[in-house]
């Protein structure tokens, strides 16, 4: 391949949406129970209809109907969060972002548990029987994954750079023409604790690393964002070392990769082949959330790992012969460069089936994934993500990583990214799945 120039003391968010809950036995089927929670708890606010749903409630839990209803109606007066706000899930937690600075974390906490209590009992009819679970889930996500400092240091970069503009700073506008509200806090917590189980290998081989992800977003919308930020970034770091006038150079196979009649990037593939990659659309992948009933629509809540020595930032991606061992749990060895990209996509699709897997769990990046790890690594860190070179292509001193979560069949080809020191700019280019080089590697995710 060429190098030539080609806090605890506030929440956001505080609502817990109902996909987050675990059905229970006997409960009523998806469909029906997210339609009762999504219509019936917008009306049970009003005054002309709370009546009426009060009424499909089983009479020995209408009095709780009241007292939930009641408390947070009084939280909102409390505030100042209007009444409109509660209209649905996320525009609570949208007025909750507004009033964050005012509202301690324990008040935050107290209005989702009633919120979410509520929102159980008009689904279910039945009480929540672990209002606990959550003052659980956050607490441990703390302990294992510094959630708090993390997320709101995100939320407020994403915020910086232009992603989340909607609904006071708290969404963005997908491909589809859709506002995908940034999943909350406590509903990232909660889908931790729901997976620990599965997750505590890889807590153990340092995946704590949180990374929000608009992967909604228009690729082309964002790849002008990410550019924007790079300029501003350096206006108010003036030594940080970026060619002003060309801070990213684009492939232009990438411009609208992901829209158009028919997008020229898949997702997810199963194998590199044009013909037979089952990989999906963004809209494809947008319109399977809706149905799964994701808990964060529109976006890839990943960790990713941290430095062997737990610096800030995300971990490097090793020369082969350099990897170590990660000797926790189950050991894992470092993905090293110098191996075909299809060689990765299969190992993780190998391990996707495999629980005694090093690598289970685990997924490819895509080039969102890098945009949004590359602006949090060179906030936290002041030096660039996948920063390969010393000056020259011929001095390596880390891989640039391959996306195998990413594939453009009419090319046949997948997306790779890296700081291009030479040129004092990003690089966003492509590559063949089936070439190796000692340059070329990949980093992995795990999908929360």
């Amino acid at each position: 391949m060429s190098f030539s120039r080609q806090s605890l003391e506030s929440s956001p968010h505080s609502a817990i949406p109902a996909e987050a809950v675990p059905p229970l036995a006997g409960s009523l089927d998806t469909e029906v129970r997210i339609r009762r929670s999504s219509v019936f708890l917008s009306e049970a606010f009003l005054d002309s209809s709370a009546a009426r749903v009060r009424a499909e409630i089983p009479k020995e839990y209408q009095t709780k109907f009241d007292e939930l209803r009641g408390g947070i109606l009084a939280f909102c007066k409390e505030f100042g969060i209007p009444s409109e706000a509660l209209s649905n899930i996320k525009t609570f937690g949208s007025a909750l972002s507004a009033q964050s600075p005012h509202i301690s974390l324990s008040r935050m906490n107290d209005a989702s548990l009633l919120f979410r209590s509520l929102e159980h009992l008009i689904a279910y009819h039945e009480l929540w029987k672990n209002p606990e679970e959550l003052q659980d889930a956050l607490l441990e996500a703390e302990q294992l994954y510094d959630l708090s400092r993390q997320y709101h240091a995100q939320v407020e970069l994403l915020q910086n750079a232009g992603i989340l503009i909607e609904d006071g700073h708290s969404a963005f506008t997908g491909i589809d023409g859709q506002k995908y509200f940034v999943p909350p806090m406590e509903s990232i917590a909660q889908r931790l604790y729901e997976r620990r189980e599965t997750l505590r290998t890889k807590q153990e081989q340092k995946f704590t690393r949180l990374l929000l992800v608009p992967f909604g977003m228009s690729l082309d919308v964002l790849i002008s964002i990410f550019r924007k930020f790079l300029r501003d970034y350096q206006k108010e770091h003036p030594d940080f070392y970026l060619d002003i006038s060309d801070p990213l150079h684009v492939w232009e196979g990438l411009e609208e990769a992901d829209s158009g009649e028919e997008p020229r990037m898949v997702y997810s593939p199963n194998s590199f082949d044009p013909k037979n990659h089952q990989g999906k659309t963004k809209y494809q992948m947008l319109i399977e959330q809706e149905q799964d009933a994701t808990f964060a629509p529109g976006w890839r809540v990943l960790l990713l790992q941290a430095p062997h020595d737990n610096t800030p930032g995300f971990r490097r991606i090793p020369k082969k012969g350099e990897g170590v061992t990660e000797e926790e749990g189950i050991p894992r060895f470092d993905l090293e460069a110098e191996q075909y990209p299809s060689d990765y996509l299969s190992l993780f699709l190998y391990a996707k089936n495999d629980p005694t897997s090093s690598y289970h769990g685990e997924s490819g990046m895509t080039l969102e994934d890098w945009m949004s790890a590359f602006m949090v690594h060179l906030e936290e860190t002041g030096q660039p993500l996948d920063s390969c070179f010393n000056g020259s292509s011929s001095d390596m001193k880390e891989g640039i990583p391959d996306f195998v979560g990413s594939f453009l069949p009419l090319s046949a080809q997948i997306p790779f990214a890296y700081w291009n020191d030479h040129w004092k700019q990003a690089d966003f280019n492509r590559s063949a799945p089936h070439i190796r080089d000692n340059v070329h590697g990949t980093r992995s995710v795990v999908v929360v």
